[in-house]
């Protein structure tokens, strides 16, 4: 198998697949989750190919709060990644990922094990981790930390995040955390409505 087969195949199988930035990534909601693959593919020698789907799990929820919070439209934000990305990830064993060649077979169990990792996630937990991260953290993570206390309707901390931003302090919040950013954390907090 190309990557070509693995996309058409799993479009076939109704995932909804984006190219961003060279990122190929496939997506699809199963039950009350998102998942998202991102395949890898590399022949490493004449006998042996690396594949591998590298799943993560999310809720539309998370992503639709920091989408809203951001003013973007991204349709997919990791709370738990596979490859060590987000929140931490619960294992059950990691399947092979070496093989001679790639057969509709071995892309049929890692397509249901990736599924089924993914079901096997702590998605409270996971939400939980972002929750308690400190304001200070870096990169996304400072994002994800206020949508997960939205999700948890931690309001008293939300407010508090509030307070000392309209006092000039700004908790070592990453630059992109602005006010504005905080009040509309609040505004989504107190609302009773979810977001859109």
């Amino acid at each position: 198998m190309k990557f070509k087969d693995i996309k058409n195949r799993l479009l076939d199988l109704g995932w909804k697949y984006k190219n961003i930035d060279g990122d190929k990534s496939f997506i699809r909601d199963i039950d009350d989750i998102q998942i998202q693959l991102l395949p890898y593919l590399d022949r490493l020698d004449e006998d042996t190919v690396k594949f591998s789907f590298l799943p993560s799990v999310s809720i539309l929820k998370f992503t639709e709060i920091q989408n809203y919070l951001m003013e973007e439209a991204v349709d997919f934000v990791p709370l738990v990644s596979r490859f060590g990305w987000c929140a931490p990830a619960i294992e059950k064993g990691a399947p092979p990922d070496k093989f001679h060649e790639i057969s509709f077979e071995i892309f049929d169990f890692l397509l249901e094990e990736s599924i089924e990792w993914a079901k096997y996630q702590n998605i409270d937990k996971a939400l939980e981790y972002y929750a308690n991260l400190p304001t200070n953290s870096p990169g996304s993570a400072p994002l994800g930390h206020l949508a997960a206390l939205i999700i948890r309707k931690e309001v008293q901390t939300v407010l508090y995040y509030k307070n000392r931003f309209d006092a000039g302090d700004n908790l070592g919040f990453v630059p992109y955390i602005t006010a504005d950013v905080i009040a509309k954390a609040v505004n989504l907090i107190c609302q009773k409505q979810p977001a859109r």
